[in-house]
């Protein structure tokens, strides 16, 4: 009666499972355990149901454990067999055959020799870390293959060429791939269809989305199998090709429906193409930039399968593309917690756990990912980006402004040029700042302000702390604070003694020393506040209060404009004193409304053309001297050439009063941003 209660159970399991009822199996799971537990009943219908789940360390685990207490039973192994057969696992397929000779048969064996042989091959990048004796196979196999080529001439040796060429693919040597498949038509030799899938996928790997295409339209002509409307899919979101990207999905959403009939299909469960499919969209709604809409449809998702760990990590990739890093850190979490091992959740995480600035977390999963996949072109990229992030930056700026109207300031230039050095210890970097400052006065024509210090970075912390001279050789210290508090609130003070003070004042040996606090709220990439306030001492006895607001929110978006208005409202109180040499109205303030208008006019991966034109309005009210209207236009160019160097510039008409003087000044900005590394 026990044996057929069980058997009973058993059997439950394996047809729920199978028929997609998961909880219903998980019942009878649970009461298996319940009545035998530690039964052989009870882990092959544990590993079974995770082992459908793609649950497949925890499968893994049910089934060894049962190997513990029954060596050699045969369906326990057989259950082994298949989870490391589904998870690409075929060095540990090969390891279990030989380990146990009595249990497996002959054709078993052969068929893990070919599956081994293959594997070598074709490995899926995106498998489990664990299994880092497949890319070691995959290079010997490159190897014998070369070799092999060597030794037969004509045409004996073409299948090896054939071979090789998709071994170089999934070795990510696309290069290689793409010179052995030129050659080959340089030959005149007919390459098979499966041969040019695989060189696809390699001009997708260097940037040549436009050549992929081309290739699956020539072999697909009719209908195109789902990998390579998935490859298809990335090629045309690459060469920005949104409307043809948008019709793949809904053809991949008709061939894969979540209805069969009258029975409605849980998408993750029943038909885990159709949630590729979907997570397809997220990924296009966030490429074009409609990152609210991204969200809502990964949040959707995740509401019918919590559990899933690939919709669980792209909903912490357009969590950090909002600027939700902690957000996405937590999701990050549980999607490992999920499936420890997956490359991509591992890759994305160390991206978001630089942006947290927990970079002591970030080095160590970078030297794990490097050791088991180096090869991989996502840890090269990842790689590539530790260095950018981590080693020197240069950034600079040079404006110069014409005012016909002002006798002091007419032709005043200023530059502003900070260097920071490499990263150390994970938490410090030095850095040196300039500030200059040259007007056409009589006396004196400029001011200087260098400083060299350090930031402190751990975690929702950023501190800096600063040296140097200022103006007349004086000493210049900084000392900042700032903190995230959340995903939306950041909150930073600051103290600069000796600061940069207006160029009147400088002439006349006038300095002074600045005490500022700031809070900034960030709702989404749409709309962020903020407001500013401080307080400066003049050494001349004057002490000048100032307090802003800002407000900015997003108006109109397409994958290649950005509309964005602005408010923006300030306030300044000084002591009333008669020696000041610069203008120091006993009160002063302004209102302005502003339109900010951007064309993402070229853009070709890393590469980036874009032009900006601000437009603003308002008024401005100075005590003793009126109210006035503020005009101002700017407009310019920016070129970022890849993530290392950018280059911006741009013109700006601006109309005001000042002083009580209408002054109309031309303005010319240009600078530039570089990452050496």
């Amino acid at each position: 009666q026990r044996q057929a209660k069980a058997d009973y159970l058993l059997g439950s399991v394996l047809a729920k499972t199978l028929s997609g009822k998961f909880k219903q199996a998980q019942k009878s799971v649970r009461l298996l355990k319940k009545i035998f537990p530690e039964s052989v009943e009870y882990y092959i219908a544990e590993g079974f149901w995770k082992t459908q789940q793609k649950s497949y360390s925890q499968a893994i685990g049910a089934y060894l454990k049962g190997l513990e207490k029954f060596p050699e039973h045969p369906e326990l192994l057989s259950g082994l067999l298949q989870v490391y057969r589904r998870s690409n696992a075929f060095s540990r397929v090969q390891q279990l055959v030989q380990a146990h000779p009595n249990v497996f048969s002959a054709d078993v064996v052969n068929q893990t020799e070919g599956d081994l042989l293959a594997s070598r091959i074709r490995f899926d990048e995106a498998s489990h870390l664990s299994h880092t004796t497949e890319s070691q196979l995959q290079l010997k196999t490159i190897s014998e293959l070369e070799k092999r080529i060597k030794a037969l001439r004509g045409k004996k040796g073409q299948r090896e060429k054939f071979d090789l060429l998709v071994a170089y693919v999934h070795a990510s040597f696309p290069r290689k791939a793409i010179a052995l498949y030129r050659q080959l038509l340089a030959d005149q030799v007919k390459v098979p269809n499966y041969a040019k899938a695989e060189i696809a996928k390699a001009y997708l790997d260097v940037r040549r989305p436009k050549e992929t295409i081309a290739i699956y339209h020539q072999i697909y002509p009719q209908r195109i199998p789902f990998k390579a409307q998935q490859i298809l899919f990335y090629a045309y979101v690459e060469s920005r090709q949104f409307d043809k990207a948008e019709q793949l999905i809904a053809t991949m959403r008709k061939e894969n429906p979540t209805f069969l009939g009258k029975k409605v299909l849980r998408v993750p469960e029943k038909n885990q193409k159709r949630i590729e499919a979907e997570l397809h969209h997220v990924e296009l709604l966030a490429e074009k930039g409609e990152l609210k809409k991204a969200y809502q449809s990964v949040h959707q998702l995740l509401q019918e399968a919590p559990a899933n760990p690939q919709i669980r990590e792209k909903k912490a990739i357009v969590s950090a593309s909002r600027g939700w890093h902690e957000t996405a850190g937590i999701d990050y979490k549980i999607a490992t917690n999920f499936d420890a091992n997956r490359l991509a959740t591992i890759v994305h995480s160390i991206d978001n756990d630089m942006a947290l600035g927990h970079y002591a977390r970030a080095r160590k999963k970078l030297a794990l990912t490097s050791k088991l996949r180096p090869n991989s072109l996502k840890v090269r990229q990842l790689q590539k980006e530790w260095q950018r992030r981590n080693g020197w930056q240069l950034s600079g700026n040079i404006g110069y402004g014409d005012n016909k109207k002002s006798v002091f300031a007419r032709n005043q230039i200023q530059h502003v040029t900070t260097l920071k050095g490499p990263r150390f210890n994970d938490k410090w970097r030095p850095y040196l700042s300039h500030v200059g400052t040259h007007a056409g006065t009589k006396n004196k024509t400029h001011a200087e302000r260098t400083v060299a210090g350090i930031e402190l970075e751990s975690g929702k912390n950023l501190t800096k702390l600063a040296l140097g001279t200022g103006d007349n050789g004086k000493l210049a210290a900084d000392v900042n604070f700032s903190r995230r508090l959340n995903d939306y609130w950041h909150v930073n003070i600051g103290y600069n003694k000796n600061t940069t003070v207006p160029i009147r004042a400088s002439r006349d040996d006038v300095d002074g020393d600045k005490v500022s606090a700031g809070l900034n709220y960030r709702a989404d990439e749409t709309f962020n506040a903020g407001v500013t306030g401080q307080l400066t001492n003049f050494s001349d006895g004057n002490r000048r209060f100032e307090i802003a607001t800002e407000v900015k929110k997003q108006l109109y978006q397409t994958p290649n404009y950005k509309l964005t208005a602005g408010l923006h409202v300030d306030y300044a109180r000084n002591r009333k004193i008669t020696s000041a040499s610069y203008f120091n109205p006993e009160q002063s303030g302004s209102a302005t409304i502003s339109l900010d208008n951007r064309w993402l006019t070229y853009a070709n991966y890393d590469f980036r053309f874009s032009q900006n034109l601000l437009l603003e309005t308002g008024i401005t009210q100075q005590k003793h001297f009126g109210n006035d209207s503020i005009t101002n236009i700017r407009y310019g160019h920016d070129w970022q050439f890849n993530k290392d160097l950018s280059l911006y510039y741009y013109v700006n008409w601006k109309s005001q009063v000042y002083d009580g003087k209408r002054e109309n000044n031309t303005d010319y900005m240009i600078g530039f941003n570089w990452k050496m590394y």
